[in-house]
């Protein structure tokens, strides 16, 4: 069974995009959110808001052993609801989770997340200005060269992944039915949420992208 690579994620789009990306994030250590489960807790917006309350609820939830699952999984629907103090409150489990739990925001954008809270997430994309293409240079290359020849060029290395990863989620949803180079796919998202949260840690952008390159042409 695969294992996720981070445990904190922001998950932005359409409401139906990003639940499914949450879904296929999960499975990859067989976690079905369609299911009942002690070990998956899922907390919305009560009226307007996500209160500071709710937050700190999730503490008698996320700290307990899973159950069943490989993980206690925690969801926040419409995070961009979150007061600010809720945030903050979130941002000290942010800072030091469990390693038992994986925690999922989910919000149609990330402009109303603070800096502090998107610093300890991997954000993953479902929506970018590119629109619903698949062209995804990083599956559609075969060629080691012409891959290192693009990252070159590449000037703003977090938006450049952001855009891959959509591309690639969109050819994932393409494919899906057909189960034609799912894992291949996955693989590469993977890799990508990997390296921007690199990037996200101060390692250099250009070292991460050639390092991306070369993992994925193995």
């Amino acid at each position: 069974m695969q294992t996720l690579n981070f445990q904190s994620y922001l998950v932005t789009g359409p409401r139906n995009k990003r639940r499914e990306a949450t879904k296929i994030l999960l499975s990859k250590s067989k976690i079905a959110i369609d299911k009942v489960s002690p070990d998956i807790f899922i907390i919305s917006p009560q009226k307007t808001k996500l209160s500071i309350e709710q937050v700190r609820n999730l503490k008698s939830h996320i700290f307990q052993k899973p159950v069943s699952l490989p993980y206690k999984v925690i969801i926040i629907e419409e995070a961009e609801k979150l007061t600010t103090e809720a945030q903050n409150a979130l941002l000290k489990i942010l800072e030091e989770p469990p390693q038992s739990a994986v925690i999922i925001l989910e919000a149609k954008d990330k402009s109303q997340i603070l800096p502090t809270i998107l610093s300890r997430v991997v954000t993953i994309s479902t929506e970018m200005e590119r629109g619903e293409g698949t062209k995804s240079i990083l599956i559609d290359s075969k060629n080691t060269l012409q891959l290192l020849e693009e990252i070159s060029d590449v000037e703003n290395p977090n938006q450049w992944l952001d855009n891959e990863m959509l591309m690639l989620y969109n050819l994932l949803q393409k494919n899906a039915k057909e189960n034609q180079g799912v894992g291949e796919i996955e693989n590469a998202i993977r890799q990508c949420a990997a390296a921007k949260a690199m990037i996200d840690a101060n390692v250099n952008p250009r070292h991460v992208l050639v390092n991306l390159v070369l993992g994925l042409e193995k």
